[in-house]
């Protein structure tokens, strides 16, 4: 395999696993947002799609409203955004005072074409959720890099 393969590789995968996480987050914010921006998360599933793999892979419940929710084009959007975002400022430093609110701001900048914040705070709760979610991968990391 040569790089150009590699790279091409390794962006699907990461493609599935920002759409796996995005799904995550539309999964546990929907039911809290209104039901306009509630609409604009959810996707149906599309076997076609290759960043829908993962989700495909791991939906052993195919019920109407059970299994793993799909994000839609917009939040996977936000996700690719955010996580951009995130490796660019985090530079390894991750425990220094304030950073959770530095964080917010810079995602939330990052992401302001994504999908706009309306006043049930959707985009807020979702950059929230998404934080948190990379701040312990990110922990989990380094214990196992320093163990």
């Amino acid at each position: 395999v040569n790089t150009t393969e590699m790279s091409a590789i390794l962006e699907k995968q990461e493609a599935n696993v920002l759409t796996y996480i995005g799904g995550y987050i539309v999964r546990r914010c929907v039911d809290k947002v209104c039901s306009s921006c509630a609409s604009l998360m959810k996707a149906e599933i599309d076997p076609n799609e290759s960043s829908h793999q993962l989700i495909l892979m791991k939906n052993y419940k195919l019920e109407a409203g059970q299994g793993l929710t799909v994000p839609s084009r917009i939040v996977i959007s936000m996700v690719q955004a955010a996580e951009k975002a995130f490796n660019e400022q985090i530079n390894g430093r991750i425990q220094y005072r304030g950073i959770k609110t530095k964080m917010m701001g810079v995602l939330s900048a990052a992401c302001e074409a994504e999908f706009v914040d309306c006043t049930c705070q959707s985009k807020s709760s979702m950059l929230k959720l998404f934080l948190n979610i990379r701040f312990c991968s990110r922990l989990e990391t380094i214990q196992q890099r320093a163990g």
